[in-house]
């Protein structure tokens, strides 16, 4: 008989490799089948959550939270300036 602290721990991870997954499916999903580029702008003084608004309304981005703190948590914020950019409309 499994002692019910290992079930339990099997159970935890298989449950958080599920989640690992679907969030690198998320991740690297394209939002839209379309390849063509789209230019995005992004203007002096643009927060995080205002980029990230602008590219869902551009339909660039499908899972806005997600993208956030996937470009927060892997410093992207930090390094982005002003300027316009040429993303393809496949890219995630």
């Amino acid at each position: 008989m499994i002692h019910p602290l290992r079930w339990l721990l099997a159970v935890v991870v298989v449950v958080m490799m599920t989640g690992c997954a679907w969030l690198a499916r998320v991740v690297t999903a394209p939002p839209s089948d379309d390849a063509s580029p789209v230019e995005v702008t992004v203007t002096r003084g643009t927060s995080g959550r205002e980029l990230i608004e602008q590219l869902e309304k551009m339909t660039l981005v499908s899972h806005p939270r997600i993208a956030y703190w996937y470009l927060r948590l892997t410093g992207t914020f930090d390094v982005l300036r002003a300027g316009t950019y040429s993303v393809p409309g496949d890219s995630p």
